[in-house]
């Protein structure tokens, strides 16, 4: 029964060009079609589509309850497409299910909001909304759903709020100059210190200082060849304890090295609400979660590159910065697992700058002391200690030799040191031996030649004070080092 009176309300939709009323709502079983053509249709209840509803540009369906907030939900595989939407109900609308519209003004803010929950709602190409205000119309993204618009060209300000009220509104005008695309927008209610690349939403501990208390999310349909210029807006009552608006900035979370990457700061504009802006952004705007910071919560920088190669038996180590901002220095880091690192180095940060850096170091020698991977991260740190680590590099080193060990004794040594040279026999056909004090200063060479025929060889280390010295053994194909300690007697 419930499916013939399915079909007769279709012939309805399809041949009258009036506004049909379902004073109730209505009900789309799981194997009915529901064609909207050309009419209104005005209902005090809910739109509930296991089925299929489709709609062109020239239909609308009027929510005009009152009482309660109406529904536009189901089970539906694929999105619900209406030609308008008309909310006159004080109460509001919500979705339970994707939502598209394809009417040049597809949606109508008569009275009351919309809540799009978990779900999408999408404008087709040419659709776009009318009659929202800041206070009771707009769009609350009180959830993982998005408010989808093509964008190319010119600057759109999505009306969107976390909640229904006039201090809740907090829109984000986008404009995108590169390739043509279809954006999704929502704002949350606070600030992450982490965020999830699947949907955007926040994860890990709350910031709660030095920031505003909201996230905007940018989703684009079509991965990459945007060029994106956003502007968040918020209010006084928004900022966090001890935010310097006029030493802020509109920062983009970045999933690989999971922390914020902020733009120069700057005063914020306006008297109150405030807002922020970054302009020329190329990175995909893939679920990108942008929010507002000042000097002291910021990235100190924004990482563009940072490689590793191999050279010989060196490993050359190579970063660039778009920008840095109380950058106090970097701690390069290694590993032979990929797990457990350990610093190798440090490079001085520029503190502040907006010009791309370049820096570099060199791992000397490593090559000749592993046959295999070798990792490599990098350590940024902030000058309040804060620190964030780079993705990891490898570089691999394939040495025809393995690694030697000159056997040395006795240690502590009293006044001569011996050395077991039997292991270069057949891998080396010279040694030279240098020894340096715990201040660097070089105190005893010594190069041995003749292994084969003489492979025990002392060095006479009478002349020099008790204490620590540190030894370096050279082979033509690699260097190892070890450490003494002199004893008198």
């Amino acid at each position: 029964m419930l499916r013939s009176l399915l079909i007769v309300l279709a012939i309805c939709l399809s041949l009258v060009k009036t506004t049909c009323y379902a004073q109730i709502g209505m009900y789309v079983g799981a194997a009915a079609t529901v064609k909207i053509s050309a009419v209104n249709v005005a209902m005090t209840g809910n739109l509930i589509n296991n089925g299929t509803v489709s709609g062109n540009a020239s239909s609308g369906l009027v929510l005009n309850g009152s009482a309660i907030t109406q529904t536009i939900g189901g089970t539906a595989t694929n999105s619900t497409t209406i030609g308008q939407i008309d909310i006159q109900n004080t109460s509001g609308a919500s979705l339970g299910t994707n939502v598209e519209v394809n009417g040049t003004t597809g949606l109508v803010f008569t009275s009351g909001a919309i809540s799009l929950s978990n779900n999408n709602l999408t404008f087709s190409n040419g659709s776009t909304w009318s009659g929202n205000n800041t206070t009771t119309k707009f769009f609350v993204t009180n959830g993982t759903g998005l408010l989808y618009l093509r964008n190319s060209g010119s600057a759109v300000t999505y009306p969107i709020g976390f909640s229904l009220s006039a201090a809740n509104y907090q829109p984000l005008t986008l404009t995108n100059t590169g390739t043509t695309d279809v954006f999704g927008v929502r704002v949350m209610s606070g600030l992450n210190n982490n965020y999830n690349s699947s949907n955007g939403s926040a994860s890990g501990s709350p910031k709660n200082s030095n920031g505003v208390g909201m996230a905007w999310v940018v989703n684009e349909t079509v991965s990459g060849g945007s060029t994106i210029s956003i502007t968040a807006k918020w209010d006084a009552a928004d900022e966090l304890l001890g935010f310097n608006r006029n030493m802020s900035a509109l920062s983009y979370y970045d999933y690989a090295s999971a922390a914020w990457v902020a733009s120069p700061v700057s005063a914020a504009s306006g008297s109150g609400p405030y807002t922020q802006s970054r302009t020329g952004l190329t990175v995909p705007m893939n679920m990108r979660v942008f929010g507002i910071g000042d000097n002291n919560s910021l990235l100190p920088i924004e990482l563009l590159s940072f490689t590793a190669e191999a050279n010989d038996n060196d490993a050359i180590l190579n970063w660039s910065t778009a920008m840095e901002l109380n950058n106090d220095h970097f701690e390069l880091e290694r590993s032979p697992d990929g797990v457990n690192f350990e610093a190798i180095g440090t490079v001085e940060g520029k503190g502040n700058a907006t010009a791309i850096q370049n820096y570099t170091f060199t791992d000397t020698g490593i090559g000749s002391q592993v046959n295999g991977t070798v990792y490599y991260q990098l350590r940024q740190v902030d000058k309040d200690g804060t620190s964030t680590t780079s993705k990891i590099r490898s570089v691999q080193f394939t040495n025809k030799h393995e690694l030697i060990t000159v056997n040395t004794y006795p240690n502590p040594v009293v006044n001569e040191l011996h050395l077991d040279l039997t292991a270069l026999i057949s891998y080396a056909s010279k040694l030279a031996v240098r020894i340096v004090n715990v201040n660097g200063a070089l105190v005893n060479t010594a190069e041995f030649t003749n292994f084969e025929s003489n492979p025990l060889q002392t060095i006479d280390l009478s002349t020099l004070a008790g204490g620590t010295y540190f030894i370096q053994l050279s082979t033509e194909h690699n260097q190892f080092n070890k450490t003494i300690t002199i004893v008198k007697i």
